[in-house]
């Protein structure tokens, strides 16, 4: 494990994957982006890790398995949303709802970050499936043209944290090196 990038999201199921996959060819008619998410590489990042010397991670993963953690949940999936520029937007992704379960996990994953010793993220949390990013070329994504299916919502159980490499000339590039299982509900 050494020396290699990681992070730390939540898997996106089978179906949800295949509905992303649509709004992928939808949005590829559109407009060009260098990079598109590999359906099985769908998720949501709680934390990015970065380069993780292997003792650094052992203490994460430590930390991690001392959590209490909130029991499993469901998250809102969606409509379209991006980040940068709506006329040439940086990154499209699917909107995740941010509820205070979502808020109570990345606060714990920052703190047991922060006690394996990797610095605290500085910028806000915005939880989201990315679908593609660094933007090309195409039509802006509110010039009303879009189908409707960017619109639509979806739900997604939230039932263990999962600990990524990231392999980059891969594809899938994330590869499942820990689970964490949330409480069970009650």
């Amino acid at each position: 494990m050494s020396n290699s990038h990681y992070f730390i999201g939540f898997p996106v199921r089978e179906d949800l994957k295949n509905r992303l996959e649509i709004w992928q060819k939808q949005l590829r008619k559109k407009a060009d982006y260098k990079v598109w998410t590999f359906p099985d590489d769908f998720h949501i990042t709680v934390k990015f890790l970065g380069d993780c010397a292997d003792n650094t991670l052992e203490e994460l993963l430590k930390n991690l398995e001392s959590q209490d953690w909130p029991s499993v949940f469901s998250e809102t999936i969606g409509p379209i949303g991006n980040f940068g520029s709506n006329v040439h937007p940086r990154v499209v992704h699917a909107k995740v709802s941010k509820s205070d379960r979502l808020s109570i996990i990345k606060q714990q994953v920052e703190e047991a970050g922060v006690k394996a010793g990797l610095d605290r993220e500085k910028r806000p949390y915005s939880p989201h499936i990315t679908l593609a990013k660094k933007w090309v070329s195409g039509t802006p994504l509110e010039d009303g043209s879009f189908p409707s299916v960017f619109r639509e919502v979806y739900h997604q159980e939230i039932s263990h944290l999962t600990l990524y490499r990231i392999h980059p000339a891969r594809k899938p590039k994330y590869e499942v090196v820990a689970e964490l299982p949330l409480h069970k509900k009650e």
